[in-house]
């Protein structure tokens, strides 16, 4: 998986810049204190937003390259005689719905009740289409955005118990694929919230995953909006888990695109002081909470 970002100027960290420490740590401790690295490191964290071009290079029964350039997705297959890319699926468009989901169910009792309840209905023909959907997980996040673009359906790498911000990582993982799937007309949120749009907090931020058809993916975030929403949440203490969760990927003042409609419709507010956000309002109504 690739992804290119907008840039104004090369940043370029000299050899003994990196962590501060030469013992191996994980990528997520690694702490940056030199100038240098943290004024590339803030040049990085960059949103989807930002992204000119992503892709993936898949190694299967053929070798296929996707890309975007942001005006639609191609995917070229390399011709082993002449070790050239050749154009197979131009202009690749996901269709509104697709009839397969696509995740790891050994983790399904630790999911987000929402999100349980709505594979349920996907698999006994409750859902909006009223058909039932059949399952196809390979585990390669590749592979199965892979067959999502070619035939639909919806993929995630949700959040769990285990793994509250599932395990994907936003800034060359999921924010690349993401910009990849809405080129071809498709969706990628957390659950709630538009992956584009999520400002990174750390290079390793790892955030849930679902994307695919723009029906499903829709779909999918009415029975988080039902669950979470602040007209018709319960008291659970799980609904206030999963809102929480999401107010904290978000930055107070940062413009957001709640309709999918990738202009910005709603803003995020901090409207106790402490820094955090705790509300997601319309632009419109900003002022009733200044």
């Amino acid at each position: 998986i690739f992804g290119v970002f907008e840039a104004d100027q090369e940043c370029m960290v000299p050899d003994i810049d990196g962590c501060d420490t030469y013992e191996e740590v994980a990528d997520d401790n690694c702490e940056v204190t030199s100038a240098v690295s943290q004024q590339c490191l803030t040049d990085t964290l960059q949103p989807g937003t930002n992204l000119v071009a992503s892709g993936y290079c898949l190694y299967s029964s053929s070798t296929f390259l996707a890309l975007t350039l942001g005006g639609g997705v191609q995917i070229f297959t390399l011709d082993t005689q002449t070790g050239e890319f050749v154009l197979t699926h131009p202009d690749v468009k996901l269709p509104a719905r697709g009839k397969i989901y696509s995740m790891n169910e050994a983790n399904r009792l630790m999911w987000d009740a929402p999100l349980r309840a709505y594979v349920d209905d996907l698999q006994k023909g409750e859902g909006e289409s009223g058909e039932r959907y059949s399952s196809r997980y390979i585990g390669s996040m590749v592979g199965d955005v892979h067959r999502t673009l070619l035939y639909g359906g919806i993929f995630g790498y949700p959040a769990d118990q285990k793994n509250v911000n599932g395990k994907l990582r936003l800034l060359y993982e999921a924010a690349p694929m993401a910009y990849l799937i809405e080129q071809a007309g498709g969706l990628a949120l957390t659950g709630k919230t538009r992956i584009m749009d999520i400002i990174p907090q750390s290079v390793h931020q790892r955030v849930p995953v679902i994307l695919g058809s723009p029906d499903d993916v829709r779909e999918c975030r009415k029975y988080y909006d039902v669950f979470t929403g602040a007209a018709t949440m319960d008291s659970s203490e799980e609904a206030q888990a999963i809102r929480e969760r999401c107010f904290s990927r978000l930055t107070p003042g940062q413009l957001l695109d709640t309709t999918m409609s990738k202009e910005p419709d709603s803003i995020a507010l901090d409207t106790t002081g402490d820094g955090n956000v705790d509300k997601v309002v319309p632009i419109e109504e900003r002022n009733k909470y200044s």
